[in-house]
């Protein structure tokens, strides 16, 4: 703004007359407007926050499962897919991301989800949030990762 201009709106505010109906109404469609934008940004920040927290888990149960595997035909923590393992059947080994521990446990976990709609390599699975999952699967040749319901 020019010094003109600033000059003009301090004489209107100033005067006796005020400022008039017209620009009050315009002053507060404009703080309307700005809000709402400020409201929905962080609505959509938000929403955008927790699809990546839930991509992040899912990362991170493909590593935790890989790291399992090392030394062990089973991708389930603490268990040497031996004897007395009961996560492999039928040569899938399974168990389900537990985010409280980071780890790939044995029994389904209660659910974790931060969004409705989770996605994992382009499959879209849907859910109630903090009701969902994942579930990891190994076959001797490739991880398989869904969101299944949780406990």
């Amino acid at each position: 703004m020019n010094a003109k201009a600033v000059n003009m709106i301090r004489q209107k505010i100033c005067s006796k007359r005020g400022i008039s109906a017209i620009e009050t109404i315009c002053i507060a469609v404009f703080a309307i407007i700005a809000a709402a934008t400020i409201i929905l940004s962080l609505l959509h920040y938000r929403d955008s926050m927790r699809t990546g927290s839930d991509n992040h888990l899912v990362l991170t149960a493909e590593r935790a499962a890989m790291l399992n595997m090392a030394g062990s035909d089973c991708i389930v923590k603490d268990c040497n897919g031996k004897e007395s393992c009961t996560h492999i059947k039928d040569g899938l080994s399974t168990g389900y991301f537990d985010h409280r521990s980071n780890s790939i446990v044995g029994e389904l976990p209660k659910g974790y989800n931060e969004s409705t709609v989770m996605t994992i390599r382009e499959k879209q699975y849907e859910g109630k949030k903090g009701a969902m999952v994942i579930k990891v699967q190994y076959d001797g040749s490739q991880i398989t990762l869904s969101w299944v319901k949780g406990k």
